[in-house]
């Protein structure tokens, strides 16, 4: 984690993060309805830029890359997002209304399996400085324990589950919440991956994950709610993808935002949403 006041710098090279405000791409030019990204092969920092990406607190290459279609991001020293500390932040400045959902993977950054320690998560990040959300996912183990999970296997059935949890920075948007989902089988998703959206309507924030999306159409309302109302206010919000901890590596495989929420609110956005088909 980087502490404030730390110089930034753009994993890809070694230019200011802000400085990519000055490259010709503008937040205003950025409100642009729908967007989705899937990091297809080929994808550079420059087409990044150009399409409104905007990046913070990466100092090391190694920070954040693309690779293998995915965005990954990773931090070490063992920090989380706290009072006085932030992640990298791969994010888009959203002034009005909005709905981000992503599908994440969380790994072991030195071996890619999923043994983990609790503070390890990867997610969704809504900062409006010095204030922030982090919606992050995280594996746990159920108690009991099931005999057949192991953080080691790769038998994707075996894997621990994940759980969502929310927190904002001293509990300035409300107090932290977390759901394990189906502690049964994979948490909140499968696989130590999960389909997870934030959204704000009116000032109100609220937070989602999917289930296990392997069953689920993509239109039908299988979208649960971690929080819901949160009063974060109006105006401009950064909102993007972080992780925290020493060992995680956030696997990224698509996001898609939304600038504006209709009459059917943030559930029926989040439905509206055409998601990827799992390969």
């Amino acid at each position: 984690m980087r502490l404030f006041g730390a110089t930034l710098v753009i994993a890809f090279g070694a230019v200011g993060c802000r400085a990519v405000v000055d490259s010709g791409t503008t937040y205003h030019a950025c409100d642009s309805g729908h967007y989705a990204d899937e990091f297809v092969d080929g994808t550079t920092e420059k087409n990044l830029i150009e399409r409104c990406w905007f990046f913070d607190n990466v100092q090391d290459p190694d920070d954040l890359f693309l690779e293998d279609e995915d965005m990954i991001i990773r931090v070490g020293g063992g920090a989380a997002w706290s009072v006085d500390q932030e992640g990298p932040l791969a994010f888009r400045r959203m002034r009005k209304d909005f709905v981000i959902a992503t599908r994440i993977e969380v790994l072991n950054q030195v071996d890619s399996k999923h043994c983990l320690d609790p503070t390890d998560a990867a997610g969704i990040v809504i900062r409006s400085e010095p204030e922030w959300a982090t919606f992050f996912i995280s594996l746990y183990e159920p108690d009991p324990k099931p005999a057949d999970f192991d953080c080691m296997t790769t038998d994707e059935n075996r894997v621990p589950p994940v759980k969502a949890t929310f927190l904002s920075r001293n509990d300035i948007w409300g107090p932290p919440i977390e759901d394990p989902g189906n502690q049964e089988t994979g948490g909140v998703g499968f696989d130590a991956e999960a389909d997870i959206a934030v959204c704000r309507l009116n000032g109100k924030l609220s937070a989602y994950y999917r289930g296990d999306y392997r069953e689920v159409g993509l239109q039908e309302p299988k979208w649960t709610a971690v929080v819901t109302d949160r009063d974060i206010g109006e105006g401009p919000v950064d909102v993007g993808l972080s992780v925290q901890g020493a060992n995680a590596e956030g696997h990224f495989q698509w996001v898609e935002f939304s600038d504006r929420v209709e009459t059917d609110g943030c559930f029926g956005e989040l439905l509206k949403m055409k998601v990827p088909e799992l390969e």
